[in-house]
């Protein structure tokens, strides 16, 4: 190691990127070598050591980081999460990104040295107003007419030159009409021939005055300014962030969770009210900012560097603990996430239901890992009901409780063809009541609790239209499935959600038709369906 370190202090200039590349490599696993370990601590301290020697290390196929954001939905929602964190890769490990899901599940992490969770609990920002100053400018306020100088002068050539033009055809014509004879004729032609020339330069200046006078305008329209004061703030804009953080050591069987908070300020002199039409307006902008440039800046990704947390894991000043199974590490983020939902909704105004109305503690939304997100109610305390289509793919489901308590829930069973699956919740809730009788009144009305457009926990009213066997939109060729038909509006988040009559549920909102001729229809998979399905995986209410 010492001989490459030499080489490399006394040759750097001379040697390529690719030569050092090679020495950094050598170095770093020589260092491996030397330490007599090859856990994921030592490959950090190898790392570091080579960067801080000099050494140029590429990416290090034997190293691997997958990188998660697992920050509360509820949280960026409802905006307390006003700029995002992001990880600077200033070491030469591969970054993999992923989801929760993703980095809690043995087959997306198997590849994975280091699985990094980052949580913002909290992402702010703020300005304070330093100082506020007026600036005396002006614009232009409009516009006023006079006549133009330039055009008399042009007039006074125009007829100058036509008055020449008009004394040297005169002269031309006296001399022609003179009588000569003999040697007096080879005068007056010679004369002749001068007024020629004459005529011709006189017409040239009339052209050019004539041409003259066409473009010049007979008035000149003189913009008038007025003066007014446009205002500057100079402003400290601060971002302030407040990040959980966890660690999982794959190789080293080990753990760590910790936290930190960052802050990142600039200046800025930006000013207000500057009118379009302001002469100097250029000027102003060059040395000034705008409220652009602010907004550029509180938007920015506020950056954490990789080697700054993995160092404060491998130096020993965090406690680390022998990594668990997944599931509860998974329960232990949920809790700190829902701390900081919890902190975060004592400061909000909210609309809330009738204290009569217990049916919304029975909903809960569900995050889809790829993005979606549905509706799902419990049929017992500890299994909830949802589409099919809404936890496609997942293996766990991230939720959250009317309450604003996130948790999550492991997909259980799930039907195709009538579009309904079950997921076992890791928080208890409060079951629905379903509908027991074989008839429903048409025209009865029936209310739906849902998430449509990612507005959460909306209800939405109509009536019973009809009773319909549709084929399944997943599974065309089989068994027709029963649904209630309604005028209630359903729409993109309601899927999976309860169609109450009254205090029980009728139906699982699962799909509309929508098309230009055709409205309010909305159908849900008829209660007796979804009965039949609970039986089927023991998850019958009571049961």
């Amino acid at each position: 190691m010492s001989n490459l370190k030499t080489v490399a202090s006394r040759y750097t200039d001379s040697l390529s990127d690719e030569n050092r590349a090679d020495m950094g490599r050598s170095y770093y696993q020589a260092a491996i070598i030397e330490s007599g370990k090859t856990g994921f601590p030592t490959k950090l301290a190898a790392v570091l050591k080579a960067q801080e020697d000099g050494f140029i290390l590429s990416e290090l196929p034997d190293v691997s980081v997958s990188a998660i954001n697992i920050t509360s939905r509820s949280l960026r929602d409802g905006g307390q999460i006003e700029f995002p964190i992001s990880i600077e890769n200033d070491l030469p490990f591969n970054i993999v990104e992923g989801s929760l899901d993703e980095a809690l599940s043995t087959q997306s992490t198997d590849g994975s040295d280091i699985v990094i969770l980052v949580d913002v609990a909290a992402a702010k920002t703020a300005r304070e107003i330093t100082r506020m100053e007026r600036i005396e400018s002006t614009f232009q306020s409009g516009e006023r007419t006079e006549p133009n100088p330039e055009y008399n002068l042009a007039q006074n050539k125009v007829n100058i030159a036509q008055m020449e033009l008009q004394t040297v055809n005169i002269s031309a014509a006296t001399n022609s009409a003179q009588y000569c004879q003999g040697i007096g004729c080879l005068g007056q032609t010679i004369a002749q021939i001068a007024y020629i020339a004459q005529q011709s330069e006189a017409e040239d200046n009339l052209k050019g005055a004539m041409e003259k006078l066409a473009t010049t305008p007979m008035n000149l329209t003189i913009p008038v300014y007025s003066n007014y004061a446009l205002r500057r703030s100079s402003m400290l804009a601060s971002k302030s962030a407040s990040v959980n953080f966890y660690i999982l050591d794959k190789t080293g069987n080990q753990y760590v969770k910790s936290n930190f908070d960052a802050l990142e300020q600039e200046a800025f002199g930006v000013l207000y009210d500057l009118r379009s039409r302001d002469p100097n307006r250029d000027k102003h902008i060059e040395n000034n900012d705008s409220e652009a440039d602010v907004v550029a800046f509180e938007d920015k990704p506020l950056t954490v560097s990789l080697a700054d947390l993995l160092t404060q894991y491998t130096s020993g000043n965090l406690s680390s603990k022998p990594l668990p199974d997944l599931v509860q590490i998974r329960t232990e983020i949920l809790e700190e996430k829902n701390r900081s939902v919890q902190a975060f909704l004592k400061k909000q105004y909210e609309i809330t239901p009738d204290q009569n109305d217990p049916r919304f503690d029975s909903v809960v939304v569900m995050y889809n890992p790829s993005g979606g997100l549905g509706t799902g109610f419990f049929v017992r305390d500890d299994i909830i009901l949802t589409n099919y289509h809404v936890i496609e793919g997942s293996e766990f489901v991230e939720m959250k409780l009317f309450s604003g308590q996130e948790t999550f829930g492991r997909v259980i069973a799930h039907d195709i063809r009538l579009d309904l699956a079950l997921v076992r919740s890791q928080t208890r809730g409060k079951p629905v009541e379903f509908y027991r009788d074989n008839s429903i009144p048409l025209g009865t009305t029936v209310e739906l609790i849902g998430h449509p457009d990612s507005l959460e926990f909306s209800i939405t009213r109509g009536v019973v239209s009809s009773f319909r066997e549709l084929t399944s939109l997943n599974a065309p060729g089989g068994k027709k499935v029963q649904f209630i038909q309604t005028d209630a509006a359903i729409n993109p988040g309601n899927s999976g959600g309860p169609m109450f009559m009254g205090p029980t549920v009728i139906g699982v909102n699962t799909r509309k038709l929508a098309t230009v001729q055709l409205e309010s229809l909305g159908f849900a998979v008829h209660y007796g369906e979804a009965l039949e399905f609970l039986e089927n995986h023991n998850a019958a209410p009571g049961s």
